[in-house]
């Protein structure tokens, strides 16, 4: 009958038009890299099913013909070329991994036990099933560079010599875990967004390194994954005309061709047509671009690991923090009062998602893992809720005038804020007498006593010490709650109080002391505690790799995990063998935008 015809050219129609888009999977598989077609029911929808509807519909107008099984194997051939293109994508054993660092910035054992009892986040329950697990006990001042340098050191600021914000790579005096596991031994390395490390190194036995988010330009090691860097930075790029940044094709071919999968692609596409459409808020730019940037990373740092096989491979995820500053609010809204329901409705689940892309990441981590690989999963410090005396009206601190001030009268000061407090850190530059940092504090201390609220009379700010910095002050305003007009009429000498504080409305949560460490693999006992504290992670780290500690870290490897090798007098001698890439460093050399976005410096 006409209808059994058109019916039939409706399915040569389905069965042809989808060929296409079938053999264009097979072209992006060989073009791209095996871990691309990861989504092949998608592919096979988007790529085969779509355009077969629309033949479909043009074969059953037009085209009606009899019955064929040529129709049947067409339809078979694209199903099976798609399917068969998605054979390899997984992520497979790496061998050569000894030791795999997987940071989580921000990550408390609080929240994780309370995912993992809703079943949740299934890798960081195995870590506390398998592993031996404790608290890491970070050090005040709880800055993000200065934590991570010292866990990759095993030596505190006074010694490493990152303090602040305004740090760059070549600022550490003494070598770093990574750095030790290269040059001294003999290991392939592969370091993904360690905090403090650019510009980047050359990596003398093969490996990778790709700076954190502090890095200002895209350099990486190797250079063919400078995109990362340069999708980060794009903004920055073009306005400060630092470097010149491709276009979007051409970063998304140099992704496509360095282990972007299809699912990473599909979900960048939707995001710029969202943008594009509907110019969605800072609020939700903020949290698809951390989300975006994460499983971008995750696609890179997996397929990095597989090609170049390294040794030592290091992981850090940042969203878990970089969301929770901004939106911890809407994660715990019991903690708050005059929760937005409007933006609890859309927010509620910010943090929560962080902590499942943390734990999906950490799966393929262990699905790349061999047998006689060892793990250590960590955070710099722990997350909390602001005190809720401290939001809506009340104000905060501004860092931009203090430092403008500080380094005109006082000298070079690191000027930081986490949370209702800014702390101050002597920036003696390594070549400078060995009483600058007390001198810089007793100056600072004199000068923040001068600067005068003029509507009390008394002192601008309070201030208390840093318990694990001596030299460092930590300063608070002395009035935190400011009559209403206040900023724009109270004065600080000649300047308006609104220079020197502003309202505190979006950073809703803060640094705790307490972080996580986890041990998994050879020698470790499974699900004993093992508490440390931050400079024990280095030994610790070493020991991994059957390097021992320097005599002169502090720290020790907690019994629980591996054993601990014989120390050697020093590895300070490692730290005259790392080679930068890049041009000369400047003062300068910082992601401003980056920190201002995080709420630890003000515009």
């Amino acid at each position: 009958s006409d209808g059994q015809l058109r019916f039939y050219g409706a399915l040569r129609g389905f069965a042809y038009a989808g060929l296409p888009g079938a053999l264009g999977t097979v072209v992006c598989r060989f073009s791209f890299t095996t871990a691309f077609v990861d989504a092949p029911l998608t592919i096979w929808f988007l790529a085969v099913v779509t355009p077969g509807i629309l033949g479909a519909l043009v074969g059953g107008v037009k085209y009606p013909t009899p019955l064929s099984r040529n129709y049947f194997r067409a339809i078979a051939v694209s199903a099976g070329l798609v399917f068969g293109s998605a054979m390899g994508a997984s992520v497979e054993k790496v061998d050569s991994l000894k030791l795999v660092v997987f940071g989580v910035d921000g990550a408390t054992w609080e929240q994780i036990d309370a995912f993992s009892s809703r079943g949740l986040t299934p890798n960081l329950a195995r870590v506390r099933r398998d592993g031996a697990t404790g608290t890491m006990r970070a050090q005040e001042p709880l800055f993000s560079p200065l934590l991570w340098t010292s866990m990759a050191a095993g030596k505190p600021p006074s010694e490493h010599g990152v303090h602040g914000f305004r740090v760059h790579a070549d600022d550490a005096r003494v070598p770093r875990f990574f750095e030790i596991a290269q040059h001294e031994g003999g290991h392939r390395v592969g370091v993904y967004k360690w905090l403090v490390t650019w510009p980047p190194q050359e990596m003398t036995h093969g490996g990778f390194m790709v700076p954190a988010w502090l890095a200002p330009t895209p350099e990486t090691a190797p250079e063919s994954l400078s995109f990362v860097k340069e999708l980060e930075l794009s903004r920055r790029l073009k306005r400060k005309r630092l470097q010149a940044v491709r276009s979007n094709r051409a970063l998304t071919l140099a992704a496509l061709g360095q282990g972007m999968r299809f699912s990473t692609l599909v979900e960048a596409a939707k995001w710029l047509a969202e943008e594009r459409i509907f110019s969605p808020s800072e609020d939700t730019r903020e949290v698809r671009l951390n989300m975006l940037r994460a499983q971008i990373d995750r696609d890179i740092f997996a397929y990095s690991v597989q090609r170049s096989e390294p040794a030592v491979a290091t992981f850090t995820y940042y969203p878990t923090d970089a969301l929770g500053h901004r939106f911890w609010k809407y994660h715990e809204p019991e903690k708050y009062r005059d929760v937005d329901p409007v933006m609890l409705d859309e927010f509620h689940d910010a943090v929560t998602n962080a902590y499942l892309q943390a734990d999906e990441i950490l799966g393929e981590v262990f699905d790349m893992m061999p047998e006689n690989a060892r793990l250590v999963v960590v955070s710099d410090h722990g997350f909390q809720a602001l005190n809720p005396d401290t939001m809506g009206s009340l104000a905060v601190p501004r860092t931009d005038r203090l430092e403008e001030r500080l380094k005109s009268e006082v000298g070079a000061v690191q000027v930081a804020r986490v949370g209702t407090k800014i702390t101050l850190v002597p920036d003696c530059a390594a070549d400078a007498p060995t009483d600058c940092p007390s001198v810089t504090h007793d100056a600072v201390m004199v000068w923040v006593e001068s600067l005068l609220q003029e509507s009390t009379g008394l002192p601008l700010y309070k201030w208390e010490p840093v318990p694990d910095s001596p030299h460092a002050v930590a300063v608070k305003l002395r009035e935190e709650r400011i009559p209403v007009g206040a900023l724009e009429t109270d004065r600080v000498g000649s300047d308006l109080l609104g220079r020197w504080a502003t309202e505190n409305t979006n950073y809703t949560g803060d640094h705790a002391l307490y972080g996580i460490f986890a041990a998994l693999g050879p020698g470790v006992t499974p699900g004993a505690t093992a508490n440390v504290g931050i400079l024990d992670i280095a030994p610790t780290l070493l020991a991994a790799i059957d390097l021992g500690k320097g005599e002169d870290m502090v720290g020790t490897v907690p019994p629980e995990v591996w054993p601990a090798p014989a120390a050697v007098p020093s590895w300070d001698g490692v730290r005259a063998k790392v080679r930068y890439l890049g041009g000369e460093v400047t003062e300068d050399d910082v992601n401003t935008e980056m920190l201002q976005m995080l709420g630890y410096l003000d515009e």
